[in-house]
Formats: structure tokens, C-alpha cells, sequence
């Protein structure tokens, strides 16, 4: 049974296996492995962190695969595995984490088990089922990507993913496979049915895009899954839009939006530098290819505004300008280029007295931030520059927010705070900056410093005031904004009441005083 683990990866926990021998067997086995027992050397105990226990492994590899050939007859048969993998998915029949997760590293990913035929391993998925107390959400959204991939039933797989939505995890489980997941799984599914002619183009078209706006996540940053993401709505788009072309222009922008905002999100990140940088990569990847696969130019952007009063073509050719700035060797003129290309529309919508939609007034934010607010934090220039434009800042905030789509996005938000507070108004900058401290955002996306107060000069304001200490937190009072903020404790503060200098920065979370000039950092 050490050995059937060893072969998924997996260490086996010795919960698990008395559960599976039995407590009389279980002695047995422990006078196997002693001292003098005949399996003595082969296998040995230690302490999983996961776990937080202990469990059995071989001694290594060839005693893994050489218990194997016995279990199974051989090397080209798995039945004998496939028998001791059941008895042991059977075991875990409690609600406690060590049986949980034990199932779930075997049956997750799917992809571990694809020397099995297909009734082999969904037997081994229904083990699981039948024991654990519980529908786990992990284990069913992999039975459900077992049976399209191995099994090639797109409908039963289907019924799969419908019942991992509904399932969870146990109490003790930090780890809950995200639903949002299941949906791109879901999507793409529905998309297979549509490619195989098993569902009409409206029908299949309208599903897979209400399962793909469920795949969306605003509390976590995922890159691989806003790479899905946009690589199957372009694919929704290029191949099954017909003639439509606003149709066809407005989910090409959907998919865009997202890769913008998360390449926005990683740029400040904590994720390692290593793995920031092939995110960034990937999303820049598809991003060129929907916009070469999609062949749009700003005249026609101008005729789908002449003959359909639609601002999707600006907003594609204002992105497609505000990629090109993003990879370019001299960025600021491209910057310029695409932020006055964006003022030029804006003009000629507002021309004919109508509104901003959220989808292009978005598009101005993100080259707006990236041009003119974001560096201003993380390049560090001490020359006077010009004053950012704060009050649009905030005017595009409060439309993007007012959509559907965006509303309590926490990174719009940020800036919408971030904005209010540079026009003065801390009382609705940090009624802001609280709701997003209300969202379940990871601790590391939600503190991650992003930007500085900034001097209306345009450069990082070092204010001046005095630390008091607090009932729970040490405060820095800035004299001449009259506010009181966190100071980072981490940080070296002089005595209480005692004059001194400041940065205040800025995260999802709101502000807090820091004496760091390098607080805040970037990706790229």
C-alpha cells in the first residue's frame, strides 16, 4: 500500500493505513517494519508538514517500483494498484484533513492517473465519493476533467462540474478549489459540444459565455486562469460571433480588460520575480494574438461609431495603442499616443452628448495609471513633474464602478480611493478602502504597498508630523493633511510627541505610514 502512494506521489498516512488493514493488521505491519521484520529498510515513517503528522514511504524508487511489478504482475497491468488505491480511497471515510487531503493529492490533478483506463480510474473518483462525508469540490471538478479527457462524454462531464460547483471542502480545509475554476472547465466543455456539433451555435454561445463570466475572479490574482479565460472568450468571439461585429469587438474587449487589469495587478505584486515575469509573459502572449487574430484598425473604429454609436472600436483601438506603449523602447511618446488618441474619442462621444460607457472608461484609466500615476511611485524622481489629473482619475473610477461588470472590483477601488484622497476627501477615500478590506482578498495582494501620497508637484510627499501610540497600533499624525494613519511597526519610529518625516503609501487596504523611500516595487 506504501508503495500504490508512492506511485501517485503521495506519502501514506498512517491514519489511512490503519484504516485500510485494520488494527489487527496494523500490528502486523508495524512488526514488519521493525528492526527485525522482514520489511525493515524498506519503508520508513516521517513527519508531513501538510499532514501535520506522520506517514510511510519507500526507501526509494526501486523499492517502489519493484513492489509494484509484484502488486501488479507485472509493469504493463495496474490492477493490483488500482485494487490497493480503492481500499485506500475507502479508508478516508472521515471528516478529518489528513483523509481529505490524502484523497485529493491521489485523484488530483486528474493527469496523475492517465496510465489507468478509463473505468479503472473513475472507479478509484467514486471510492472517494463513497467515503468521504462530504462532496469534494476538488475531487469531482477532476472526476469531471477524467471523464471529458479520458472518457470523451462531454455531457456526463458536464453533470460532474454542476456537482463540483455545489460541493466544498471539509472544516478543516484552507484549500477549497476555487469555483471560478470549475466554470472554466465548464466553459470549455460546452465549447467542445459546440466544436462537435452536439449543441446549436446560439444556444452553446449564450451557455458558455454565462460560464465563463462566472470564471471571473476579482479576489484573487490568477494569471494561468485569466489566460483561459481570455484565450476561450476571443475563441467565443473569432469563431462563433457570425457577422455581428459589435458583438464580436465587445467580447474581444472582455477578454482584453482582464489581461490588462491583472498585468496591472502583477506589476506591483509579491509573487516571486521569477514567476511574475512568465505570468507577464503569457498574458502579453495572448494578448498579441487576439489583437492579431482580430485584424481591427481605427477606421473601423470610426464607422462602428458612425453607423452603430457604439464606443467598442475606440476602446479596441485605444488597447491596441496601449499594448503597443506597454512593450515599446521609448514608452512615454506611446504612452502619449495612445492617452491622446483616448481624449480624441472621448471628445467626439461627448460631442454627441453621450456617456462614457464603463468598457472605455476603463481602457482611459489603465493608460492613464500606467503612464502617469503608477511610475510616479516606483521611479522615484525627485524633479517636479506635472500634477496628476485626479479629478479624472476619479470621474473614470466612479464610471467604470458603476457597472456590473467592475462594481466592487477591489483594484478600481484602490484607485477610486486612491484618487479621493489626493483630492482631499479622506472621509469617502477610507469608506472606500474599507469595503475593500471587507472582501475575503488574500493578505498579500490586499497589503502589497502600490502608491504614494503624492505632492501636488507630482512626486512622493514627505510630510511632516508626530507618532502616538495607540490602544493596539502606533499612529503617525501628518500635520498638514490632519489625518492620523497606521505606521508600519516594522519600521524604527522616533519617541511619541516628537517631530518627524513620513511617506504615506497606499495598498488595496487603504494608507499607513512608512519612513521606506523603496516601499513600493515593481515586476517590470
Amino acid at each position: 500500500m506504501v508503495a500504490v502512494a508512492a506511485r501517485y506521489g503521495v506519502a501514506l498516512p498512517i491514519e489511512v493505513l490503519v484504516g485500510a488493514l485494520g488494527v489487527g493488521s496494523y500490528g502486523e505491519w508495524l512488526e514488519a517494519v521493525a528492526s527485525d521484520g522482514p520489511a525493515w529498510g524498506l519503508f520508513y515513517p516521517h513527519d508531513d508538514e501538510d499532514l501535520e503528522g506522520s506517514a510511510y514511504t519507500p526507501r526509494n524508487d526501486v523499492v517502489t517500483q519493484t513492489v509494484l511489478k509484484i502488486v501488479n504482475g507485472g509493469t504493463l497491468e495496474h490492477e493490483g494498484e488500482v485494487q490497493y488505491l480503492r481500499r485506500l480511497l475507502a479508508a478516508c471515510n472521515s471528516s478529518n484533513y489528513v483523509y481529505e487531503r490524502f484523497a485529493e493529492r491521489v485523484l488530483v490533478p486528474f493527469s496523475k492517473l492517465r496510465h489507468l483506463n478509463f473505468a479503472d480510474g473513475l472507479s478509484l473518483y467514486a471510492a472517494a465519493e463513497k467515503a468521504l462525508p462530504f462532496s469534494s469540490r476538488a475531487i469531482l471538478h477532476h472526476k469531471g476533467q477524467w471523464i471529458r479527457k479520458k472518457g470523451a462524454d462531454l455531457d456526463a462531464a458536464l453533470r460532474a462540474y454542476d456537482e463540483a460547483i455545489r460541493g466544498s471542502a471539509g472544516p478543516q480545509n484552507k484549500r477549497i478549489e476555487q469555483e471560478e475554476f470549475v466554470h472554466t472547465s465548464r466553459a470549455s466543455a460546452i465549447m467542445a459540444k459546440m466544436a462537435q456539433h452536439q449543441i446549436g451555435r446560439a444556444e452553446g454561445k449564450a451557455l458558455a459565455l454565462a460560464a465563463l463570466e462566472k470564471s471571473r475572479s476579482t479576489t484573487f490574482v490568477n494569471a494561468h486562469a485569466v489566460h483561459v479565460y481570455a484565450k476561450l472568450v476571443s475563441k467565443v468571439a473569432l469563431e462563433y460571433s457570425g457577422d455581428d461585429e459589435v458583438d464580436r469587438i465587445g467580447l474581444v474587449n472582455k477578454a482584453l480588460a482582464d489581461v490588462d487589469r491583472t498585468l496591472a495587478l502583477i506589476r506591483s505584486s509579491r509573487f516571486r520575480r521569477s514567476n511574475a515575469l512568465q505570468s507577464i509573459e503569457k498574458l502579453r502572449d495572448i494578448r498579441d494574438r487576439i489583437l492579431e487574430r482580430c485584424g481591427f484598425s481605427a477606421e473601423g473604429a470610426e464607422d462602428l461609431w458612425e453607423r452603430f454609436g457604439s464606443q467598442l472600436g475606440f476602446t479596441l483601438e485605444t488597447r491596441q495603442l496601449f499594448s503597443d506603449a506597454t512593450v515599446g523602447a521609448n514608452r512615454g511618446p506611446e504612452f502619449k499616443r495612445a492617452f491622446d488618441y483616448w481624449l480624441s474619442a472621448q471628445a467626439k462621444i461627448q460631442s454627441k452628448g453621450a456617456e462614457l460607457t464603463p468598457e472605455f472608461a476603463e481602457v482611459g484609466l489603465h493608460v492613464y495609471n500606467t503612464w502617469q500615476v503608477h511610475p510616479r511611485s516606483h521611479e522615484w524622481k525627485r524633479t517636479p513633474r506635472d500634477p496628476v489629473l485626479w479629478p479624472l482619475v476619479a470621474s473614470l473610477c466612479e464610471r467604470v464602478l458603476s457597472s456590473d461588470r467592475y462594481r466592487g472590483d477591489p483594484f478600481y477601488r484602490y484607485l477610486y480611493g486612491l484618487a479621493l484622497a489626493h483630492k482631499g476627501d479622506w472621509r469617502n477615500a477610507n469608506i472606500v478602502f474599507e469595503e475593500n478590506r471587507r472582501l475575503q482578498i488574500p493578505g498579500d495582494t490586499l497589503h502589497t504597498p502600490r502608491s504614494y501620497l503624492l505632492h501636488p508637484e507630482g512626486i512622493p510627499w514627505k510630510v511632516e508630523g508626530n507618532v502616538k501610540q495607540g490602544a493596539t497600533e502606533l499612529y503617525f499624525n501628518a500635520i498638514d493633511q490632519r489625518q492620523s494613519f497606521i505606521a508600519n511597526r516594522t519600521e524604527h519610529w522616533p519617541r511619541a510627541e516628537a517631530l518627524t518625516h513620513a511617506y504615506v503609501v497606499f495598498s488595496f487596504a487603504g494608507p499607513k505610514a512608512t519612513r521606506s523611500e523603496r516601499a513600493c516595487t515593481d515586476n517590470y
